[in-house]
């Protein structure tokens, strides 16, 4: 077994770290600059040399100590060139934070990494050169501090220190350990809907689907509220706080819409949803699919036995090698990126083009799915896209912002309004075995369509890009291309041909370029396919040779790489 998460020592000198960003350094009982000094924490992290030691030892006022110049450190007597650097850069990334630079909580965590070297210092394990699951353990424990740091920065604020530390405070003696997930391959898989979402499993139980609990709906009441201090953070530009709650509200409700598609589309053969019975009267909720889809059994007593289901191919196991797009993209750059993305599951940073681009991928996937339910229309699509606004206050009179969702109402009006929508955001998976490699290919595509909506022998695929001016189109074009590899694949779409791969542009002038399908563009991206997984397989985790592509890395944070 594997200690409790916050047991690590390196877990405690990262949360001393986070502590030492924050303005409200007093807060927090069991964190103040002596916990530098203490032999577990300095010898796992830091290293200072003993008269930096007895610096920070005789500190009294922790957040003076945070605001102090290079001068003033090396004043009070911290005179080792490496110990100085540390504190000096520690403390312009904090004054960086809280003056308004525009830096994310994921960013000044990765900084803390460069800052401390720790990540670089364990190259020798990153690169399958060391393979003890207890030095392992320690970057996994870090990497998942960063999955939390997007949780909170995707539900509360991009940029608020203080509330994240707050937040995982609170809550990270409750963690267990990432590692503890990987102990056991035959393990019945308990998992939230969120953490299901990119997951697939022969046999999926959805439970307890109840009327205002799963999916839940969200209720005005003071005791129970997202604090207002958090809402007017990300919020920062309305007053109202009913038009706050309304928003909140519909919020919630799109997401708890989300959420639920995701937990019944996890199965592969068998979907098995349960509900909640409510004085006698059977669910809602189970009522209503059952109506929907006349399919659906009722399990019994009598019947339970009776389920049959598709056993998956022996060869095809989810804890095989998955591949995506963009994870081969990634070890194609640089198979330490491959390394800390993928495998130790370092969360990517988000700049604030790929934050724009998801508020519009969420805005068109709502219109392309009521298309596709035949459920659209005019108001309902300025519905959505006014929603998508409101919900970002931040980005308001963001010029950026505001030409990629007008770009989005002009794809519906030009495009969309004139194809037969067929799916959106369409999972796929592909299994595949070439020359004793086993793998998985997974994706989504981003809109299936009929361009003539009488000719239904044709299907075309469509991905969506914020890049206004394209400046990689042999990238995009080799995804659609892993798109149109897939489709030849699936039963559903197997029996049409594709016929145009189109890049949508958004904010672009001339918004769709449109390709064919090209075998020899197909046939070398099942080279690198294959390459690749041959590569991860022999645990091949080199860094790259070529700098150039370190500099636009956004991981580059991890390693020794200067801007």
């Amino acid at each position: 077994g594997f200690e409790d998460f916050y047991e690590y020592d390196e877990v405690k000198a990262m949360m001393n770290l986070l502590w030492y960003l924050t303005s409200r350094m007093d807060e927090y009982e069991g964190f103040n600059i002596r916990s530098f000094c203490r032999d577990n924490i300095n010898d796992e992290m830091f290293n200072f040399k003993f008269s930096t030691l007895n610096v920070l030892n005789n500190v009294e006022d922790p957040r003076k100590f945070s605001e102090f110049t290079e001068d003033q450190l090396e004043g009070l007597g911290i005179t080792d060139g490496r110990d100085l650097e540390i504190f000096t850069r520690l403390n312009n990334l904090k004054r960086d934070l809280h003056n308004g630079e525009d830096l994310t909580i994921l960013d000044a965590y990765y900084k803390l990494f460069n800052i401390t070297d720790y990540v670089e210092s364990k190259y020798d394990i990153l690169s399958g050169g060391d393979e003890e699951s207890y030095k392992n353990q320690k970057i996994m424990n870090l990497a998942f501090i960063t999955y939390k740091i997007r949780c909170f920065m995707d539900i509360e604020s991009r940029d608020d220190i203080d509330g994240f530390f707050k937040f995982i405070y609170d809550n990270y003696e409750s963690y267990s350990s990432p590692m503890n997930e990987l102990t056991d391959e035959d393990k019945v898989n308990i998992l939230t809907a969120h953490k299901a979402k990119g997951l697939e499993f022969p046999v999926v139980f959805v439970c307890s689907l109840k009327d205002r609990s799963f999916p839940y709906e969200y209720i005005f009441d003071e005791d129970y509220r997202t604090p207002l201090n958090f809402l007017y953070e990300k919020f920062s530009d309305i007053d109202d706080e009913f038009k706050l709650d309304a928003i909140q509200s519909e919020m919630m409700a799109e997401e708890e819409r989300r959420i639920i598609y995701v937990a019944l589309t996890r199965a592969q053969s068998c979907l098995i949803v349960s509900g909640v019975e409510k004085d006698g009267l059977s669910s809602k909720e189970l009522s209503i699919m059952r109506k929907r889809y006349p399919q659906i059994r009722e399990l019994t007593n009598d019947n339970i036995y009776e389920i049959e289901f598709e056993k998956p191919d022996d060869e095809f196991r989810q804890e095989d090698l998955t591949l995506s797009f963009t994870s081969m993209e990634d070890y194609l750059q640089c198979p330490h990126l491959y390394n800390l993305a993928h495998n130790y599951r370092f969360e990517t940073p988000q700049n604030q083009g790929m934050y724009i681009g998801s508020i519009a991928h969420g805005a068109l996937n709502g219109i392309n799915t009521q298309a596709v339910m035949n459920e659209v229309s005019e108001d309902r699509v300025d519905e959505i896209i006014d929603r998508a606004m409101d919900s970002n206050p931040n980005l308001e009179n963001n010029g950026r912002f505001e030409l990629i969702m007008d770009s989005v109402a002009d794809y519906w009006d030009v495009f969309g309004s004139n194809w037969k929508i067929l799916a959106s955001e369409y999972p796929f998976t592909m299994l595949r075995n070439e020359n004793g490699v086993k793998y998985n290919v997974k994706g989504q595509i981003d809109l299936i369509v009929q361009e003539n909506p009488d000719d239904d022998s044709l299907i075309s695929l469509l991905d969506y890009k914020t890049d206004i001016d394209i400046n990689n189109p042999d990238r995009y074009i080799r995804q659609l291309h892993l798109y149109y590899l897939a489709l030849e694949h699936n039963p559903e779409f197997s029996n049409r041909d594709v016929e145009n791969l189109i890049i949508y542009s958004l904010g672009s002038k001339d918004p769709a370029k449109t390709t064919k399908p090209n075998v020899i563009v197909k046939h070398k991206l099942e080279q690198q396919l294959s390459d690749t997984a041959r590569r991860i397989r022999n645990n091949q985790y080199q860094k790259t040779e070529d700098t150039q592509k370190c500099r636009g890395c956004l991981l580059k944070d991890l390693c020794d790489i200067e801007d």
